[in-house]
């Protein structure tokens, strides 16, 4: 009996390269219309569309207001403990979107940005919980909640994650200083001109108001040449200041110019200063700020997505909003925003109302605050987004109120 014969395929001819190929300036067209996954595909296609994806041009181009990648996404890393050993128990999102409120960031921070989050981090933001964030990365804490005694192995006290692409770097706690101070911490990044990919900083500021004397002690953590990062030697600087009223905002996070200079606002009763330390010279000093009657919180120090120093006032329904020039502070814009607030809650009676500040974060040109009833007991009142830019506020309603999450780029 003969063996079956094998059943031949039939194939067909391969078409010519002019049938099916698109010419490149038609393929960049797709691609600058669709989304951010699709950039990475198209990238990855050839070497000659990768090639021009990434081409400085292209990339202003697609970047651009408007364009398919958002320039900036301002996003809520939210400090919930994360339970459990399988991610299939916590589907809630780990990321939500703050600004801006366009169709390309909510498709990248939704389609993108949030699922990569929760698959790739889930087990690091079980073990540790948010403390500051800059430029896109994060300064991680260990969880108290865990105990040493349940830990297969010692885990590090700090740790700088990247949230994007998933990399650690674990730090013991400040071997000297203790942090003892709302935010002790501070970070920079090499968009700060710091040449070299992060510093963390732990900082201690003492004041002593009845002599107006200013030190601040700091300790650095970075990176070493042979990639290891540890903690340097702590140093100290004094200043003198005026010593009526001396207190220290430190709610708000400082600001950072390039260079490394951080800047505190500093409240005095005769009038608002800035105290300002060069991470460079290791040295203080301070600048004044323009007059203002407003209360601590309706005070805001800033950074312009220019680099220049920000400040922003806010009595009654007028934000004020300052900048620094070399010859001093200029008032650059007024914004009255309570027919804004009127439409967003029309209940509510703008009579006896006060507007507090949150937060502000350099290059998205937004700020976040809050609304009270003066004179009245504090209830957590809904997140309050204001677009510099724009002039335009709307309510955050992605931010659950139970506890504050941690901000990153």
């Amino acid at each position: 009996m003969e063996p079956p014969r094998k059943r031949r395929r039939k194939t067909r001819p391969a078409p010519a390269a002019d049938e099916w190929a698109l010419p490149a300036d038609l393929l960049l067209e797709i691609a600058a219309r669709s989304d951010p996954a699709t950039f990475v595909r198209s990238a990855a296609a050839c070497k000659l569309l990768r090639r021009d994806i990434l081409d400085p041009s292209f990339i202003r181009r697609v970047t651009q207001h408007g364009g398919a990648v958002p320039p900036y996404v301002l996003v809520y890393l939210h400090n919930r403990q994360v339970r459990g050993r399988s991610q299939n128990r916590n589907l809630e999102p780990l990321i939500s979107l703050v600004h801006p409120a366009t169709k390309a960031a909510s498709s990248f921070t939704d389609g993108n940005l949030a699922p990569y989050t929760l698959r790739h981090s889930f087990d690091i933001l079980r073990r540790y919980e948010p403390l500051t964030s800059r430029g896109g990365l994060v300064v991680l804490r260990r969880r108290c909640s865990i105990p040493k005694s349940r830990m297969a192995e010692p885990t590090p006290c700090l740790c700088v994650f990247n949230p994007v692409t998933g990399d650690c770097t674990y730090l013991p706690s400040p071997p000297v200083l203790y942090p003892y101070s709302n935010r002790p911490y501070i970070l920079l990044t090499e968009a700060d001109g710091i040449g070299c990919p992060f510093l963390l900083l732990v900082t201690n500021v003492h004041l002593w108001c009845t002599t107006g004397a200013v030190r601040v002690e700091v300790q650095t953590a970075k990176t070493s040449e042979n990639g290891g990062t540890s903690w340097g030697p702590a140093t100290s600087a004094a200043h003198h200041v005026d010593p009526f009223g001396l207190l220290l905002q430190d709610k708000h996070e400082p600001v950072i110019l390039h260079g490394g200079i951080i800047h505190w606002l500093l409240i005095t009763d005769d009038g608002d200063q800035v105290l300002t330390y060069d991470i460079r010279t290791e040295r203080l000093g301070s600048l004044k700020l323009p007059p203002t009657t407003c209360r601590g919180s309706q005070r805001l120090l800033g950074k312009s997505p220019d680099g220049r120093l920000r400040f922003l006032a806010a009595k009654r329904f007028m934000v004020s909003v300052w900048m620094q020039h070399s010859d001093g502070w200029v008032k650059e814009a007024a914004i009255d925003v309570e027919q804004q607030l009127r439409s967003l809650n029309p209940d509510t009676s703008p009579a006896h109302m006060l507007i507090n500040f949150e937060c502000s974060r350099e290059r998205s040109g937004a700020v976040l605050l809050r609304v009270y009833r003066e004179r009245k007991r504090r209830r957590r009142s809904p997140l309050i987004v204001l677009d510099l830019e724009t002039k335009e506020m709307r309510i955050l309603k992605s931010c659950p109120s139970s506890y504050p999450p941690s901000l990153l780029f």
